[in-house]
């Protein structure tokens, strides 16, 4: 992908006697691995390394450009904007608008407001914050993000604007060597902290400051390449060994490969081998054949258009790709980057004809009114309340619409919760609900927001931190947790001692409990086990077994605390969907599933439940009632989705709970 291929051999960088068709063998080899991964191909597991591929080869050609153009004489900012510009926006834009027409027909309303927010971010070239702010690249969510993709392109188009006013500094007020001791030493910083904070993949894999030694080791060939081996059998085992470090890396690296850190190395120094190599006599032909070079030429658009096409086949069909399916998505895409190369890369690069121009202010101004017209649309869908406005459903049981509600709530004041803990307070009275989980407490909150508004005898707070279950002394043992996800032992001992200072007259504890048990989903294929817990930090690997000692032994050791000063109440988690996202399945007419795969998903934590029932007599409840009967569980009424994904339920879900549990929770506040 990321920086667009010429469609020409010719006055690649400035210099018409300069191109390399080895390089766009390169960018072939780097959407391929992409493509083939995100096709869920399992012998391709590493194939995410091709985006770091792409960022070594953009660092690479960049700062080429820029000194090539420097010292002739040449280099102007507003030219430089203007080529990227009109390399990047148009299929770009065209893809924003395509996905963008694709959800609005096809997406849920919850899914039609994120994937608003993504748009808009990838417009602004903001992508890779917005989804950091998100789940990570890994989550089973990511196959419902049909932009997730373009975090890449935020990364590089953010280089674009830093890096050149980086260099022509460097190279107009300091020594010539300055700035290959800049790269050096910031590559080598950048390199330091990425692999410091790889603990925290969300900050490490999305951010430019621990991806910019990729570029940095890139600008270095630059320099490197006047050294160049003279020695064809060096050259020629460079690229050997090149090729080999990506392959390693593409068959043999997976979610769980610490990432990017010292790991991305690996494909970062084996791209940089056949960089430095140069067009060699024999290997080389390899990446410099016909149809090599044809893929490196469509892979700017075959990046941008096979991943939307991937996210809406899960999305309409059972969430799974059979061997068939993947060689359809792959054909199409190939197919549609063909034509968009040739209808949209080619003419907006060039004009009708290669020699035309195009000023700065004419790029300038159609790109800000492409942007605006894809932004407009994208803000809407954004911030809409759809609440089944598109499809004439409404949605049910006469509750109030989430903009009128959110008001009502306040936040807490006094609190020391960890980075990350949400915290939301509501209602009014004397004594105190006081909800602990994770997102699964957060869906639940306007159920109890209902409760809290409607009874008026108590108030409710929730503190929910998104894949942390509430109980005291434990950590994710996952080593792709997230910064924000309970990595440190005193996170969830800080929020017990925060909840036992408020003194809740009734503490609940709501989690999806077995899928800290079980790791994962049965469903899930690229992060196979990322929910385990352990003890300590140290405990980089997690198992079944483990995991569920350690949710029978610490939910018993925080109920049996809390009960010196208030009751408690255990929510079991309501049924999990194995056959994909819930408002597609019901957009398709199907409302419900067979019970046994959720009571088989359930089993080990409703054995706990039982135990910490009779050594503690905390009162629990078991949602399941609400959804199934003895033969099938309900995920929709009449087109309306009671989940917003695969196990969160839906605000009607949510609302659908509330008569269950009303009578036990007014006896358990004694508010009868």
């Amino acid at each position: 992908m990321i920086e667009p291929p010429h469609d020409t051999g010719r006055c690649f960088l400035g210099e018409r006697s300069y191109y390399r068709a080895d390089i766009d063998g390169l960018r072939a080899i780097a959407v391929l691995s992409v493509l083939l991964f995100h096709l869920d191909m399992d012998a391709f597991s590493g194939g995410f390394v091709g985006v770091d591929v792409f960022f070594v080869i953009s660092g690479f050609l960049i700062t080429r450009l820029i000194l090539h153009d420097f010292k002739s004489g040449t280099f102007s900012f507003g030219r430089f904007y203007v080529r990227r510009a009109r390399r990047i926006f148009p299929v770009l834009f065209l893809t924003l608008a395509a996905t963008l027409a694709a959800g609005y027909l096809f997406f849920s309303d919850q899914h039609l407001v994120r994937l608003g927010g993504s748009a808009l971010s990838a417009v602004f070239s903001l992508s890779n914050f917005y989804f950091w702010g998100e789940a990570g690249y890994f989550d089973t969510a990511a196959s419902l993000k049909p932009l997730l993709h373009t975090w890449s392109l935020g990364i590089e188009e953010q280089f674009y604007l830093l890096w050149p006013a980086v260099l022509v500094l460097l190279l107009s007020r300091f020594p010539r060597w300055a700035p290959l001791v800049f790269i050096v030493l910031g590559g080598a910083l950048s390199l330091f902290l990425s692999e410091f904070f790889v603990r925290w993949p969300s900050i490490a894999f999305f951010l430019l400051p621990f991806r910019a030694f990729e570029f940095g080791l890139g600008a270095i060939l630059v320099w490197a390449e006047r050294g160049r081996f003279k020695n064809a059998f060096l050259r020629e085992l460079c690229v050997a060994l090149g090729l080999g470090l990506i392959g390693y890396s593409v068959l043999f690296f997976d979610a769980e490969t610490p990432f990017p850190g010292l790991a991305a190395l690996v494909p970062c120094v084996g791209t940089s081998l056949v960089i430095y190599a140069g067009e060699t006599r024999f290997l080389s032909r390899i990446l410099s054949n016909p149809l090599a070079v044809a893929m490196g030429l469509i892979s700017y658009s075959l990046y941008l258009v096979h991943w939307p096409l991937v996210v809406f086949y899960k999305y309409l069909g059972d969430g799974a790709l059979d061997v068939g399916a993947r060689w359809q998505i792959a054909l199409v895409s190939v197919f549609l980057a063909a034509l968009m190369y040739r209808f949209v890369e080619r003419p907006f690069r060039y004009g009708r004809h290669e020699g035309a121009s195009w000023s700065a202010p004419a790029v300038g101004l159609a790109s800000a009114l492409a942007a605006l017209v894809i932004a407009v649309p994208a803000a809407v869908f954004w911030q809409a309340d759809w609440q089944g406005a598109r499809s004439g459903v409404q949605q049910a049981v006469g509750f109030k619409r989430i903009s009128e509600e959110v008001d009502l709530s306040r936040p807490c004041e006094g609190l020391e919760l960890p980075y990350g803990t949400e915290c939301s307070l509501f209602g009014e009275g004397e004594k105190t609900l006081l909800v602990w989980g994770d997102s699964h407490a957060k869906a639940f909150l306007r159920a109890l927001r209902r409760g809290a508004l409607e009874t008026r005898g108590y108030q409710v707070m929730l503190i929910a931190h998104e894949g942390c279950p509430p109980i005291r002394g434990v950590v994710r043992a996952d080593s792709m947790s997230n910064f924000e996800n309970c990595d440190q032992p005193e996170d969830l001992e800080r929020v017990f001692a925060q909840v036992k200072a408020l003194r809740p007259e009734l503490l609940m504890l709501v989690a999806r409990w077995s899928v800290y048990i079980h790791g994962k989903e049965e469903k899930d294929r690229q992060r196979p086990a990322n929910h385990f817990l352990a003890e300590t930090r140290g405990e980089k690997q997690g198992n079944s077994k483990r995991s569920e000692e350690l949710v029978r032994r610490h939910l018993l050791s925080t109920i049996l605390e809390y009960q010196r000063m208030g009751a408690v109440l255990v929510v079991a988690p309501v049924p999990t969907v194995s056959a994909g996202e819930v408002p597609a399945l019901v957009s398709k007419g199907i409302e419900t599933f067979p019970s046994d795969e959720h009571r088989e998903y359930q089993d080990k934590f409703r054995e706990i439940l039982l135990e910490v029932g009779d050594a503690t007599q905390a009162r629990a409840l078991d949602f399941s009632e609400v959804f199934c009967d003895a033969k099938s569980c309900r995920i929709g009424i009449e087109g309306t989705p009671l989940y917003t994904d695969s196990n969160h339920v839906s605000p009607l879900g949510s609302l659908m709970v509330w008569a269950r549990f009303e009578a036990e929770l007014r006896a358990l506040m004694g508010l009868d």
